[in-house]
């Protein structure tokens, strides 16, 4: 029992690590990405690197690099990839989602400025 515990802490952990490496992007852009991946000796090969990079940058929230690593994709490579898809289809979701975001934080320090700006046109006729 006690090292089924300490098995299954070590998987755990190793799969942390290897989740958080994963969602680390190697190239620092899309056209770094690209240019690494030509150096791969398939199709497959190249496909593969681009979608673990593409989606590395959307989850970084780079959501231009993530896009324009799969455009790459479509257009030079797969035209067909469903994971090159997804991954356009999930940044524009995930960018929506992060501007509606910033807009409501923008609305609520424009209102509370407002606020403070009426407090003090208040107090200049007291």
């Amino acid at each position: 029992m006690h090292v089924n515990i300490k098995s299954t802490l070590v998987v755990g952990a190793l799969m942390s690590i290897v989740a958080l490496g994963c969602s680390q992007p190697t190239a620092t852009n899309s056209q770094d990405a690209i240019e690494k991946a030509k150096a791969k000796q398939t199709v497959e090969a190249k496909v593969s690197y681009l979608v673990k990079e593409a989606n590395a940058f959307v989850s970084k929230e780079k959501f231009d690099e993530g896009v324009k690593t799969a455009k790459y994709i479509l257009s030079n490579l797969d035209e067909n990839s469903s994971e090159a898809k997804n991954i356009i289809e999930q940044a524009k979701t995930k960018l929506k989602a992060f501007a509606e975001k910033k807009a409501e934080e923008l609305k609520t320090e424009a209102n509370k400025k407002l606020g403070d700006v009426k407090g003090k046109i208040g107090s200049l006729g007291k």
